[in-house]
């Protein structure tokens, strides 16, 4: 009696271990995906944050001397003529040296909010000249987005209302 596998049951063996082992490999790539589309929300997220917090901090101190919807310029007790801007998805601050703040932005907008006056945001600080009082608030908007591997993710968008101090 003559023992062991037919030819038959070799290649039945070998496909189905083809087919697990295929299934292995698409499940890991997946995976793969998936994490790599999870860490490239992650850290867009926080590249919009460090900017803006990076933003933030140094409004909160500083009096406006121009803006437009997309660029700020501004004076602090050490600087003059600071500016903001977005160029090649870059968040530049510019002084007599420029510097990237963070990465995968695609916009930034100001704007000025006015207490009871005017409802809408305004490039402008004095809302038409109807509003009396000083209770403007500064409205910055940062949007990033990334594609990480041929798959684009979400577009984050992050808004702050800031209260200049050295403001009338």
């Amino acid at each position: 009696m003559k023992r062991g596998l037919t030819l038959t049951e070799t290649l039945i063996s070998v496909a189905i271990l083809g087919i697990l082992f295929t299934s292995i490999v698409v499940f890991m790539a997946r995976t793969g995906q998936g994490w790599n589309a999870w860490m490239g929300t992650v850290d867009l997220q926080e590249q919009a944050r460090k900017g803006m917090a990076a933003i933030v901090k140094d409004l909160r101190g500083s009096t406006v001397t121009a803006n437009t919807v997309n660029t700020i310029t501004f004076n602090t007790s050490s600087e003059t003529g600071v500016q903001y801007y977005v160029t090649a998805n870059q968040l530049i601050r510019a002084t007599s040296t420029n510097t990237i703040l963070a990465y995968n932005i695609s916009s930034i907008s100001f704007c000025w909010q006015f207490g009871s006056c005017c409802g809408t945001c305004n490039t402008s600080r004095n809302c038409g000249g109807s509003c009396t009082d000083n209770s403007y608030l500064l409205q910055i908007t940062i949007t990033a987005s990334k594609t990480v591997r041929n798959i684009p993710l979400s577009t984050f968008t992050l808004t702050e209302k800031v209260r200049l101090r050295n403001e009338d």
